[in-house]
């Protein structure tokens, strides 16, 4: 967040407008996507190595409910942060 003369700028910003591709937001999805990706990438023990987890990540409540209220929360930000 930089103090400008006409308020505040956030760097990198807060949501996505169309030409930056840095935001805060893409550096959030980013990261819960390569965190999704390791399902993908760690063999099934249970049937020899052969499959991936994303069946269960895919099911997962918990892991549903988490991603959630990442969204959530990064929607609240955005908006607490216009008001600025």
């Amino acid at each position: 967040m930089v103090l400008d003369t006409n308020g505040f700028n956030f760097e990198p910003e807060i949501n996505e407008p169309e030409h930056i591709t840095i935001t805060v937001s893409n550096i959030v999805s980013s990261c819960v996507r390569d965190f999704v990706t390791i399902g993908t990438l760690v063999g099934r023990q249970d049937t020899g190595g052969a499959g991936d987890h994303m069946n269960e990540i895919n099911k997962s409540f918990v892991i549903r409910d988490q991603l959630a209220n990442i969204s959530e929360n990064l929607d609240f930000t955005e908006e607490e942060c216009k008001k600025y």
